[in-house]
Formats: C-alpha cells, sequence, structure tokens
C-alpha cells in the first residue's frame, strides 16, 4: 500500500549534560513547559482520520506513547482529547528527559502527521527586566531557561554578571543554535512572540550570579530578561547509595549512546517507520484505555 507523507520536517538537536534531548527549529511547532508541570500541545488533526498516535523521537513501536480511535483516551501521563474536531496532546509531570522530538499522526489509507518539539525548562522568563527570578541548581547538573520578548532584535546573546568581556558567554545573530564550550542559545518564535532558550552544562558552584538573555546589545537598554542562579554542592551518596547509582548510570549511559548516535546538530528526518508498518499490516497494537465522554 503507499504511504503518503503530508508533511517533511527536519530536526536540529542538542544533547544536554544529562543525556536529554531537545531541540530549535522554526519549521516546526515547539512548546516549552516548567519540569513538573503540564504540557498541551496542539495537533491540529482532523478527528475524522481513524487512529491517531502520539509517539516520541523515531517513532518505532516502542516510542508510541498513547492511541486512540476518534475518541478521548489516556495512558500514564499522556492524554489525547479533542477540541472543535482536532485533537490536543497533554503531557503532565513533565521531567527534563521529556525534551525532545515528537509526532502527532493519523493512519488511514495514508499517514498524515505533524512534528512538534518540546522543551522542558528550570523557568520561563517573561516579564522585563525587573521581573527577577532564582534558580537554584545542585552541582553537575544542567539549567535551561526560556527568555520571552515581543518585539525581534537581530543579535541575540546571554551573559553573566555585567556583561562585559568575558561574562558575555554567547553571542549570535544567527537564528540557529549557538554555543560556547558549557554555554548555548536556541531561537524560536511562534506567532508574535520570540523565544531564545539558554543553557548551561556541568554547573559549578562559580556558576552562581546574575545572569541576562536579550535581544540586542548587552552593553545597551535593549530588551533582556534577567535571573539569579544559585549552584549548591550535590550531597555525597552514602556506599549503598553509590552501589545503586553505579548501575544506573550504566543503564543511562547506554541509552544516552543510542540517541547521541546521530552526533550534535545533525539533520534527521520525520520519518515515521512504525506508523508506515502500521499502514501496511493494519494496525496490530492493543488500543490504550480510552476515557468515556
Amino acid at each position: 500500500m503507499k504511504v503518503s507523507h503530508t508533511l517533511i520536517c527536519f530536526f536540529f538537536l542538542f544533547s544536554l549534560q544529562d543525556g536529554n534531548t531537545g531541540l530549535v527549529s522554526d519549521q516546526f511547532s515547539v512548546y516549552s513547559g516548567i519540569e513538573g508541570e503540564d504540557v498541551r500541545v496542539e495537533c491540529f488533526i482532523p478527528s475524522n482520520r481513524g487512529k491517531e498516535f502520539f509517539c516520541k523521537e523515531k517513532c518505532e513501536e516502542e516510542d508510541i506513547l498513547i492511541e486512540t480511535t476518534d475518541t478521548p483516551a489516556q495512558s500514564g501521563r499522556y492524554s489525547i482529547d479533542y477540541v472543535d474536531g482536532y485533537s490536543f496532546v497533554t503531557i503532565t509531570q513533565l521531567t527534563k528527559s521529556d525534551s525532545g522530538r515528537y509526532r502527532c499522526a493519523a493512519v488511514t489509507q495514508e499517514v498524515s502527521y505533524k512534528c512538534i518539539g518540546i522543551i522542558v525548562v528550570d523557568a520561563m522568563l517573561d516579564g522585563g527586566p525587573f521581573a527577577e527570578k532564582t534558580i537554584d541548581a545542585r552541582t553537575g547538573g544542567n539549567i535551561v531557561v526560556r527568555c520571552s520578548f515581543t518585539q525581534y532584535g537581530d543579535k541575540k546573546y546571554f551573559c553573566k554578571g555585567e556583561c562585559e568581556g568575558e561574562d558575555n558567554l554567547v553571542e549570535t545573530t544567527s537564528k540557529s543554535d549557538h554555543e560556547n564550550g558549557r554555554y548555548r542559545i536556541r531561537y524560536t518564535h511562534r506567532f508574535s512572540t520570540y523565544f531564545l532558550f539558554v543553557s548551561i552544562d556541568q554547573l559549578t558552584q562559580s556558576d552562581s550570579g546574575w545572569y541576562r538573555c536579550g535581544l540586542g546589545r548587552p552593553d545597551s537598554k535593549d530588551l533582556y530578561q534577567r535571573f539569579r542562579l544559585i549552584v549548591t554542592a550535590a550531597s555525597t551518596p552514602t556506599a549503598n547509595q553509590s552501589e545503586s547509582s553505579t548501575t544506573t548510570g550504566e543503564e543511562v549511559s547506554g541509552n544516552r549512546c543510542a540517541s547521541s548516535a546521530t552526533g550534535r546538530s545533525q539533520p534527521t528526518p520525520c520519518h515515521t517507520p512504525a506508523l508506515q508498518r502500521k499502514t501496511e499490516k493494519g494496525g496490530g497494537r492493543q488500543k490504550k484505555t480510552q476515557k468515556k465522554h
């Protein structure tokens, strides 16, 4: 059976220190949510398309998070509901590992899907330079902060303190990701709102201090957001905890190798092999528990 793809898109990945995957591209919809909270994404796939899926990364069989047939459904932290004939997906209790690329897909005689990116952040800044926030973190971890602006500026920057000399951490005029060692800027926009996602990996206590993310020049009064970072030492595990964490670390490392095999900032086609097989074979996967109307 012929499979027709109604959307082709590419993802540009960046790898966070703890092995999570995030993304930035204005070629598909990007959503963000604060760790521990919920995010709701618009699939905009008509509900009369038959079987519908929400899946992550390569969308292999094991990557399908929830599926349904024109009926609201829930599976763990994932749920699908419908408004005015179009589908929406909600993920609850976000964790950093939820950052990544997703697809909403519908299968009838063909496969149609929408590519979606989700970035889980530690804080969202949108109230101007005087609406300051404090972020607490531990050594060895990472932070991701979303800065929002209603006016566009060609230059994008991330800096510390007074933003002078070496305190100007990352600066670029490009719309693609830009990094400088442990520091990164990721740019995207949605309608008339412009977003900078700034991050620091491998945190140390010396990273504590005030930071700015902005559009314009760091040495001017152009629009920027400000936050305070406090990094404290991570607790030292006991002997039993150390043995347990070693085993866990091996498992995580194995997963990380699989996810990083494509390399940093390498384009990956938005293909759906598992969904193609479903179209060709006519399904074969048991439905998730569906909600009652």
